[in-house]
């Protein structure tokens, strides 16, 4: 039987995620297609917005470059999710006003790390960005520059952790602002 987001188990897995937060603006979900649950959000959100921006993404930045500045939008990342930066602007939080909140707790909140490069790094070039229960792992090399780039004004974490050091990887600044 197919999942309906109107009813049903649908219903449900789309309230406990959707309304989490009341906002004005789109709401996206980001999971790796090898979540264990990503034929049933698929299923049940097959497409699109109805002005068009896809509902399912599998990297946080195509859930970013489908969001709309200044609307209210949210991302959501599901429980487990792990993306790697490797690069300078990785991930380029380039839109005003986006919230980006992880699923899950303890471990199972998603995480971010940052390898191969000294100067990967998570660009928020835009105001008012806000990431909440996230963990930022910093340690996957040494010497790491700065890993959170933050050149917009108003930017929040909430309940997010940040690993900075361990045996092998320490940052050298961890958010540049």
């Amino acid at each position: 039987m197919p999942l309906n987001i109107n009813a049903g188990r649908g219903r449900l897995l789309s309230q406990s995620v959707f309304a989490h937060r009341p906002h004005t603006g789109k709401t996206f979900l980001v999971m790796a297609d090898t979540h264990e649950n990503w034929s049933e959000w698929t299923e049940m959100m097959p497409g699109t917005h109805p002005d068009g921006p896809v509902v399912v993404h599998s990297t946080i930045q195509a859930a970013i470059d489908a969001a709309t500045s200044s609307q209210g939008d949210v991302i959501y990342i599901a429980d487990g999710h792990t993306e790697t930066i490797t690069a300078a602007a990785g991930i380029n939080a380039n839109k005003t006003g986006i919230t980006i909140i992880g699923l899950g707790s303890g471990s199972r909140r998603p995480t971010i790390n940052f390898t191969t490069a000294t100067t990967a790094d998570f660009e928020v070039d835009n105001g008012n960005v806000t990431f909440e229960n996230i963990i930022f792992d910093l340690t996957g090399l040494d010497a790491l520059v700065a890993p959170l780039d933050i050149d917009g004004a108003y930017c929040t974490f909430r309940n997010c952790e940040f690993r900075t050091a361990d045996a092998s990887g320490q940052c050298t600044v961890g958010i540049l602002t």
